[in-house]
Order: C-alpha cells, then sequence, then structure tokens
C-alpha cells in the first residue's frame, strides 16, 4: 500500500461521522448519538502524506481498516 494523502485522509475521517478540533494538531473525534467518543486521531500540521505504518495504527486508534 502506498502512503495516502493527508487531505484525502482528513475529508474521509469527517465523511465517516469525525469532527475536527484544533490545536498543536488536527484532532478527529468520532461522534455518536450526537456526543463525542473516545475514538479519537491526530494529523500533524505540515504532513502532505501519511505511510503505511502511521496509517495502521490511526486505522486502530479509530476503529476502522486501513481500506
Amino acid at each position: 500500500m502506498t502512503p495516502l494523502k493527508t487531505r484525502d485522509i482528513k475529508a474521509s475521517l469527517i465523511k465517516k461521522g469525525f469532527i475536527k478540533e484544533e490545536g498543536d494538531h488536527h484532532y478527529y473525534y468520532y461522534i455518536h448519538n450526537g456526543k463525542k467518543t473516545p475514538i479519537r486521531t491526530k494529523l500533524s500540521h505540515g504532513k502532505k502524506e501519511i505511510g503505511i505504518g502511521l496509517i495502521g495504527l490511526m486505522a486502530t486508534q479509530t476503529k476502522l481498516n486501513n481500506a
């Protein structure tokens, strides 16, 4: 699997029901029934692509698969 573009990951997370909160990084929290859940991940501001290793960790954090 090749690295994924950060903008594609952001769009995919939002499409799946995550909301973005700004801070020292971009934090994405999953919303279920209008409430923030502990399911979350973060992205750094300056990254243009995310490698396969980090994608796997993010998939685990968000309870999603790599696909």
